[in-house]
């Protein structure tokens, strides 16, 4: 039996092509051998450091400081400054040894499923980094223009994690991809029924409703994919790793402490001023 035949509603991921090897009982374990090693937070921890972030980025790009956000923020602080230019270091310097120490000590049952999981691990890895850069800018220059520089790493990482759980699929992962799909989907909808509405009428819109609406719907899909793709991920990964917590505690003290650096490291700008 297929997946087609388990879950009908996976079809809309095969028209996308995206590659799917739950099937393959090996390859599914090697996919699980592969996240377990996965050290970067996830699950309980990374929805939760991605949900500070996302504050962090709003409150500071509204001129606020992220721990008193009644208080406004000092421009050109140089606090500032050397909050953001010493997180930067710290996170790309801890990232690819929590992510690739343990990797060089994975036996891949099979090349090519581990070649494939590597690719996506990697894309989400890239995401998590592309966010920390993001918001090491914005601390220094805030503003949410810097959210483009986040967005190729976003669109990479999200098209990692939706293949990763397609090839990893079961009842958990339908659960949580039909959760993020409905509430992006209701989101989706409401924005271009908002844009309808606003913008209703030849004298407002002189493109016309078809227009209106692919715009709407295309504009929708972008602050979704930012604000959803990494939140996705997280869970995906706890899924795939069975570690609901993201907590790397089947792993040596040195990939432990590499965990929590980067933890402090991106908790750093919440001391922004």
């Amino acid at each position: 039996m297929n997946i087609i035949t388990r879950y009908p509603h996976m079809y809309i991921l095969y028209i996308l092509y995206i590659p799917s090897v739950l099937a393959d009982n090996t390859q599914s374990n090697a996919f699980s051998a592969e996240a377990s090693c996965y050290s970067l937070p996830y699950g309980d921890w990374g929805f939760f450091s991605h949900i500070l972030t996302y504050y962090t980025v709003i409150v500071i790009c509204c001129h606020k400081r992220p721990a008193t956000p009644w208080i406004d923020s000092i421009p050109g602080s140089t606090w500032n400054r050397a909050i953001a230019i010493q997180s930067e270091p710290w996170l790309h310097a801890t990232t690819p040894g929590i992510y690739y120490i343990p990797l060089s000590t994975l036996r891949p049952i099979s090349r090519n499923s581990y070649l494939l999981s590597l690719r996506q691990f990697e894309t989400i890895a890239a995401m998590k980094l592309a966010l920390s850069l993001t918001s090491g800018f914005i601390a220094i220059f805030p503003s949410f223009w810097w959210l483009l520089l986040y967005l190729p790493g976003v669109i990479a990482g999200t098209a990692g994690t939706i293949s990763l759980a397609s090839s990893n699929f079961s009842p958990r992962m339908s659960t949580i991809t039909a959760v993020f799909g409905g509430v992006g989907l209701a989101i989706a909808i409401a924005t271009v029924f908002i844009f309808c509405l606003r913008f209703s009428g030849s004298d407002k819109n002189p493109f016309g409703t078809g227009a209106l609406i692919g715009l709407s719907g295309y504009a929708s899909c972008v602050p979704i994919c930012l604000v959803f793709g990494a939140l996705y991920s997280d869970w995906v990964l706890a899924i795939v790793a069975d570690n609901l917590m993201g907590y790397p505690s089947g792993q040596s003290k040195s990939v432990q402490a590499l965990w929590v650096l980067y933890m402090i490291g991106k908790r750093l700008n919440l001391l922004t001023i």
